[in-house]
């Protein structure tokens, strides 16, 4: 998984999770700027359920999503 994710996972107990933060972002919330890497972010969670399949579960992050909840979202 580490090769097709482009990043090594992190193994918490039965499951190897990888964070992929939204550094491309500039946010802010009214006149307060927010680290990206705080708040907005997607990540993905494997865990083999069998010799050959896995089970998978996640969190996808958009900036359609923040920008319902009235964050401001631009690219740098």
């Amino acid at each position: 998984m580490d090769r097709v994710l482009g990043r090594s996972g992190n193994l918490q107990g039965e499951r190897t999770a990888s964070a992929f933060p939204a550094i491309d972002l500039h946010v802010t919330v009214g006149a307060v700027t927010v680290r990206s890497s705080l708040a907005l972010g997607s990540w993905v969670a494997f865990k083999q359920t069998d010799d050959s399949t896995a089970m998978l579960t996640g969190d996808l992050d958009t900036v359609q999503t923040a920008q319902v909840l009235g964050v401001h979202c631009g690219a740098r």
